[in-house]
């Protein structure tokens, strides 16, 4: 009786994990999708407020699409401890700087549209799969997010970045 109760989870653990990659147990296109940032309900934030803010909310609903359909977060690099960015000095800079979203989730990835090859003033991203953070990094208009949407404001950072992320990645 033990070594069933031992062996039955596994089982059925493995047989999910076939059935998932069979495709068996992916949701239709239709639904819709909703973005499980830790702060603030994404359907409540005027992306309008700034061009950053609606830069990272199309990446949000990409990285939702994508996970999905992969049942985790496209990781960053060294294993998802690195932030990525089109040019970053805290992980890889490169134009896919969140892996595998375009062209079939996003159509491009936005830029900073201060267009600075400073690395450490970008849009950068950081994820293990499970959490996420996506931030506007080293940004000018911070006083002006924060004003708005406080809750926006990278806890870590305070208003030197803000974005979204998921609650786990809070304090990334």
């Amino acid at each position: 009786m033990i070594k069933i109760r031992i062996w039955l989870p596994l089982v059925l653990l493995l047989l999910l994990f076939i059935i998932e990659r069979k495709g068996y147990l992916k949701k239709p296109e239709s639904l819709e999708i909703i973005p499980t940032v830790a702060q603030h309900p994404v359907s409540e934030i005027n992306a309008n407020i700034s061009v950053e803010i609606n830069d990272l909310l199309m990446i949000v609903y990409a990285l939702e699409r994508y996970k999905r359909d992969h049942w985790s977060y496209p990781k960053s690099s060294h294993g998802g401890t690195k932030w990525d960015g089109i040019f970053s000095i805290y992980g890889e800079s490169r134009e896919d700087w969140v892996p595998e979203i375009v062209p079939k989730y996003i159509n491009q990835l936005p830029r900073d549209p201060r267009m600075l090859a400073d690395g450490t003033k970008q849009y950068i991203y950081v994820s293990n799969g499970i959490s996420y953070k996506l931030i506007a990094h080293n940004v000018d208009n911070c006083a002006h997010i924060k004003n708005i949407y406080p809750i926006l404001v990278d806890p870590k950072r305070d208003c030197f970045a803000y974005g979204f992320w998921t609650k786990n990645a809070a304090l990334w």
